[in-house]
């Protein structure tokens, strides 16, 4: 399927269709080397794969002009993007992944370049939400062996409707409560009050 990504835009949708059963709406774009992998995928009308784009998953939905820029890669078991979407250019969304991994960005968002997103547990952005370049976003926390009681945690991340998160922005799931505006480049430690704003984020207890 890989081979797909270097046909000319109007072959590689009809290759799609044909071979691969793939919905596909009216004027969908594929730069040279986008590409699009899935068992069960949906694009709708006029949307666009970027150069050496590529978006990969057992279930792929994107709505109606969305896009997803040049040099992206977007992994996850299933991926859900709604209408009017942008991922620009170098992000990255990829991880670990299990069966409840899920990637879902609402209408009218866009994720700024060189952003990096791990959902191997859900990640969940809500509509007119936007992300700076350079952010990071993760589900899980790990590194010291947990038997010597070291902290694990692996929890979906969830940002509502209509939040900014400026450039250089690093959220993680903690137990501690809190949710999310916050100042650029600073840690946030996201878990499940309604509300909070956050300046400086010490460390979760």
């Amino acid at each position: 399927m890989a081979l797909f990504g270097w046909l000319p835009s109007p072959l590689k949708r009809l290759a799609y269709r044909v071979l691969l059963g793939y919905r596909i709406g009216k004027r969908v774009r594929f730069s040279f080397g986008g590409i699009v992998v899935g068992k069960s995928v949906d694009l709708g009308d006029d949307v666009e794969i970027g150069f050496l784009a590529v978006v990969q998953g057992r279930r792929i939905s994107i709505g109606r002009h969305s896009s997803v820029g040049t040099m992206s890669y977007v992994s996850c078991e299933t991926i859900q993007i709604g209408e009017d979407a942008k991922i620009r250019e170098q992000v990255y969304v990829g991880g670990p992944q299990l069966p409840e991994s899920r990637f879902e960005l609402g209408s009218r968002t866009i994720i700024l370049q060189m952003a990096f997103l791990n959902p191997t547990k859900p990640i969940v952005i809500g509509d007119d939400t936007g992300i700076g370049g350079h952010c990071l976003i993760f589900t899980h926390g790990v590194w010291l062996n947990a038997l010597d009681g070291y902290p694990v945690n692996y929890e979906p991340v969830t940002l509502g409707k209509s939040v900014w998160l400026p450039w250089r922005v690093f959220v993680m799931p903690a137990r501690r409560s809190a949710t999310a505006r916050s100042s650029a480049r600073i840690p946030l430690y996201l878990g499940t009050s309604r509300r909070a704003a956050w300046r400086s984020a010490p460390p979760p207890r």
